[in-house]
């Protein structure tokens, strides 16, 4: 078991001394990692005067700095905790350990993701900004060069699974850290150090070399940028707008003010007018499958399919909460298909004043909820059946590892991220017979409905509900579930008479037309259905 200090790996080609380059005027804050990435050298028997008092020994056959990476994060496994860090220092980096407690002690002070010290300002370095300018202690960078950079657990461990896509690393710490650091809002900046100078005894290679994947440093870097951005477009289009993502990857971009004015779509515009220009983009599209795949991803996530449901700002439903439902005054809510309570919770931080009514069938997700009852107990009630189009016994189709794709549906063994093999017989209500058994029935207001495709059968049992208290919004989703149960969307929307309906993008809403065939792909997407005399005061075209 690692002690509870910070980390530091220093390479070793297996000849001569291990870190030869590292001067021992110190006393080590530090654990040390030695390893040797020939595989074959022999664990020193002899250590040389003032060694760290915590070190350990790692052999194996290593081609670059990414499978190195690979080594470690296997090695190191859960044993440091999110905050600590893991130092990558290359072996011919020449460094002294007080300067490695200096830099690891300010890492720590600043909150660093990622820090650095930097190179002599005579090293003719490929990274201007990993030069010491000598001005200031610190300065923020866009990222950290891979060469002796000290690395924050949580950020290490969340770019793992690229590790072993680049074998020399390339690509890891300009395209990889930086981008993940955002989309898991790792808080911290990345930092170099101009006043911990240290020398580097090689100069920087051509990155011609070719690795054992038939890549060359230059192409595997490459590569990785390539998947970011396919994840970008795929999984965090709201990114796309982002000034530091965008300079990342090189998207274009003018500045005019303070204002950032995107170029792509007068350049689109501009290719599209043009006959030859669209011919051309044509003929590449149908060379390139896998990019017109991505594109056709990129615009159907623009129009609201199939962006995450995991982000709820991803999916729109953040927008909805936030903006939408504020402006209709919406106090009392009902989130059918409760699951875990992500979005329950979402409505209680965001709706002071409401309060929310839980349905959830699953109960693996009970004590969760339970949690959520302890923390808003005049707010917050859930109710342990499922509701449907008569009050009965269903069978709930579910995998424990994820609970949020339990469906009551049968039948659905064709869609292929589906494996729900557990079941459990669940009691089914109707809405109506519910609802409306009490004296009084308290007013519904909104009524979210995330069921994997039983949404027309809880409207089936609804009518009465909804034609007596009239609920200002009502979000379902609509997927691939219904392409099964011989359901559109139109025919969904037909239940709902007196409603508008609207899809959820990203950062708004959009209004659909229930017969438009659009609206009615069998792709993830989420729809909210506003009472007609309401809509004017969401202020959506």
């Amino acid at each position: 078991m690692l002690p509870d200090i910070d980390l530091v790996l220093i390479s070793w080609d297996g000849f001569g001394s291990p870190a030869k380059h590292l001067e021992l005027d110190a006393k080590a804050n530090f654990a040390l990692l030695l390893f040797d990435c020939s595989g074959i050298a022999k664990c020193p028997a002899v250590l040389k005067e003032n060694w760290p008092e915590h070190w350990y020994w790692l052999s194996s056959l290593t081609a670059g700095k990414g499978e190195i990476l690979t080594k470690l994060n296997d090695w190191v496994g859960s044993q440091l905790g999110h905050n600590q860090f893991i130092g990558i220092i290359d072996d011919d980096v020449v460094i002294s350990v007080s300067q490695v407690n200096q830099s690891l002690e300010r890492g720590h002070h600043l909150n660093s993701i990622c820090c650095s010290p930097t190179l002599h300002p005579q090293h003719r370095a490929r990274v201007p900004h990993m030069v010491s300018q000598g001005e200031e202690e610190y300065r923020t960078v866009p990222w950290v060069e891979l060469r002796m950079s000290f690395i924050r657990v949580d950020l290490f461990k969340a770019t793992a699974p690229f590790y072993p896509l680049s074998l020399s690393s390339e690509g890891i710490d300009y395209f990889v850290q930086p981008y993940f650091a955002r989309v898991f809002n790792l808080h911290g900046d990345f930092h170099v150090f101009d006043d911990i100078v240290v020398e580097n005894f090689h100069e920087d290679r051509s990155g011609q070399d070719t690795f054992a994947n038939g890549l060359t440093v230059l192409q595997e870097g490459q590569r990785l940028r390539h998947l970011c951005i396919r994840h970008l477009l795929k999984e965090q289009p709201d990114l796309l707008t982002d000034v530091q993502i965008r300079q990342l990857f090189s998207m274009p971009a003018l500045r005019s003010g303070d204002a950032v004015v995107p170029v792509a779509v007068p350049l689109v515009r501009s290719i599209l007018s043009n006959r030859e220009q669209r011919r051309s983009l044509l003929r590449e599209l149908c060379e390139d499958r896998d990019l017109a795949d991505e594109l056709l991803g990129l615009l159907l996530g623009i129009q609201g399919y199939n962006n995450s449901p995991q982000n709820s700002r991803v999916s729109g439903e953040y927008f909805l909460v936030t903006v939408v439902l504020p402006k209709l005054g919406v106090r009392s809510c009902l989130d059918i298909g409760a699951a875990q309570g992500d979005y329950s919770l979402l409505l209680l931080q965001t709706l002071p004043d409401c309060k929310v009514f839980a349905v959830e069938p699953l109960h693996e997700n009970w004590p969760i909820l339970e949690r959520i009852v302890s923390d808003y107990p005049q707010r917050f009630l859930y109710f342990p059946w499922a509701l449907g189009a008569s009050s009965s016994q269903a069978n709930l189709h579910y995998e424990s590892s994820k609970p949020q794709l339990a469906t009551l549906c049968d039948g659905l063994d064709a869609i292929d991220y589906l494996a729900n093999d557990q079941v459990a017989i669940v009691p089914v209500r109707t809405l109506d017979d519910w609802w409306l058994e009490a004296h009084k029935p308290e007013q519904l207001d909104f009524i979210k409905i995330d069921t994997e495709g039983w949404e027309a059968d809880i409207l089936d049992g609804a009518i009465n509900t909804l034609s007596l208290l009239k609920p200002v919004a009502i979000q379902l989703e609509f997927n691939r579930h219904h392409l099964f149960r011989g359901h559109t969307f139109l025919s969904i929307a037909r239940r709902l008479d007196g409603y508008e309906v609207f899809q959820l993008l990203p950062s708004g809403l959009r209004r659909r037309d229930p017969a438009a065939p659009l609206t009615n792909l069998f792709q993830f997407s989420n729809f909210v259905f506003i009472r007609s005399d309401r809509v004017a005061d969401i202020d959506i075209g």
